[in-house]
């Protein structure tokens, strides 16, 4: 299972989409400043891989949410909850969170204070249940999941935008539909691209490799591939750089440069060694 998808923070609580409840004049209830604590100690675990540390604290940090009645706020800790599940291969238990974030889901968008943050925790909703889906080997399911969030440009954020696209790529190249998929890929780079999103601009550069490769387009998966490997390089992401690696010397060696391809087999092996 992947822990590849990054948390959603509270830092500041600047994810928050209640309003009036935060801000210089009106300091966040402490309910919600010891939630965004929480938050911070299930992501730190999530990112050292640590589930035994970071499911608690994030199953707190949504029961704390909830009880301070900031339902946008439990839905985006339910995620991470879902995420963190996720990556420690309990596909049950993040189903059942996933569930809950859909019953949750109509009260949060009431209380959301803009149409824009309504939209994101439909699209944050439909996309961890596609996500899951994909996961379970259900490739219809995951799709119906993303049809239910609004089309890009329909007023999502670009953040939520990268990541719905690449996952209707994902489901498109699952489905043997490698054309399409290279156009979420496309869809979900700009979209990252404008979100600031390294790490989901990876995730798009991989997705659109995979296309490519699917398709012999052997060159320009070489490019996507490089661009993705030189953002894990930044990022410190040494699994999914051995990934883009081993995925590397498989197109180099289509391109007929076999010395290469092995040195790239070899760099992802000692990444691999050391985990």
């Amino acid at each position: 299972m992947t822990g590849r998808y990054q948390l959603i923070s509270f830092f500041g609580l600047g994810t928050l989409l209640m309003s009036g409840c935060s801000g210089p004049d009106h300091p966040p209830p402490p309910l919600l400043r010891e939630a965004a604590r929480e938050n911070r100690v299930g992501d730190d675990a999530y990112l050292r891989g640590d589930s035994a540390r970071a499911i608690p604290a994030l199953v707190e940090s949504a029961r704390l949410h909830l009880a301070a009645g900031d339902l946008p706020g439990t839905l985006t800790a339910l995620l991470n909850l879902a995420l963190a599940r996720r990556a420690a291969g309990d596909l049950v238990a993040a189903r059942a969170t996933s569930a809950r974030m859909g019953d949750l889901l109509a009260p949060a968008r009431q209380q959301a204070a803009t149409e824009l943050a309504r939209n994101d925790l439909t699209a944050q909703t439909g996309w961890v249940e596609g996500l899951i889906a994909l996961d379970a080997g259900d490739p219809k399911a995951a799709q119906a999941a993303t049809d239910r969030v609004p089309l890009a440009g329909r007023g999502l954020s670009a953040r939520w935008e990268a990541r719905v696209e690449s996952l209707r790529g994902e489901v498109a190249l699952r489905q043997e539909r490698p054309a399409e998929a290279l156009t979420h890929a496309k869809n979900a780079l700009s979209a990252s691209a404008r979100a600031l999103d390294r790490a989901e601009e990876a995730h798009a550069r991989r997705l659109s490799a995979a296309a490519r490769m699917a398709q012999s387009q052997w060159t320009d998966a070489r490019t996507d591939l490089l661009a993705s490997i030189a953002l894990e390089e930044q990022l410190g992401a040494g699994t999914r750089m051995a990934g883009d690696l081993e995925s590397l010397a498989v197109v180099t060696d289509k391109l007929g440069d076999r010395e290469n391809a092995e040195l790239y087999r070899a760099r992802a092996q000692a990444i691999k060694s050391v985990r």
